[in-house]
Formats: C-alpha cells, sequence, structure tokens
C-alpha cells in the first residue's frame, strides 16, 4: 500500500513540473518569438 501511494506522490510531482515546464517554455517563446531551440535558458 505505502509503495502505491509514494508512486502516486512521484508521479504527481513529476506531472507538475512538467506543466509547469512547458507553460514556462510556453511564455518565453511567445515572448521572444521562439524559435524553439531553447539556447535562451
Amino acid at each position: 500500500m505505502l509503495i502505491i501511494i509514494c508512486s502516486f506522490i512521484v508521479v504527481s510531482i513529476l506531472f507538475l513540473c512538467l506543466t509547469i515546464f512547458i507553460r514556462d517554455k510556453l511564455e518565453n517563446d511567445d515572448d521572444d518569438g521562439g524559435d524553439g531551440d531553447g539556447d535562451e535558458m
């Protein structure tokens, strides 16, 4: 049971980080014209 809970927590954290990263990248692309190669970071 503990393994299931830990797995759910890890997946939730990874999904949250991925969502923030995608949203930040989309905002950066909108700001700078967005060639999308990511070397501004």
